[in-house]
């Protein structure tokens, strides 16, 4: 379960970091960030299957997978300011 964890952690922050580099508006880095969080998930999906989370780490990855989504939305209301026009 640890390498599974591991994975999510290591998504959430790239994720993190795709943010930071959104508000910056530094459109290179996240590209190249989404392209590493993409990698990560390929390799979660690889390790998923394998791995049966108990209690406690089926609650850090429901807490990881929150942060990640939260993260995702504020970096698509940079990359698309008409969304935020629409609402």
């Amino acid at each position: 379960w640890r390498e599974l964890i591991e994975r999510y952690e290591l998504i959430a922050q790239a994720s993190h970091e795709m943010l930071a580099a959104a508000r910056h508006e530094d459109w290179e880095s996240v590209a190249r960030l989404e392209d590493a969080c993409a990698a990560l998930i390929d390799e979660l999906r690889d390790v998923a299957p394998k791995e049966q989370l108990g209690r406690n780490e089926q609650r850090r990855r429901v807490a990881l997978l929150r942060k990640i989504l939260a993260d995702d939305a504020q970096i698509r209301a940079r990359a698309e300011p008409w969304l935020q026009a629409l609402e």
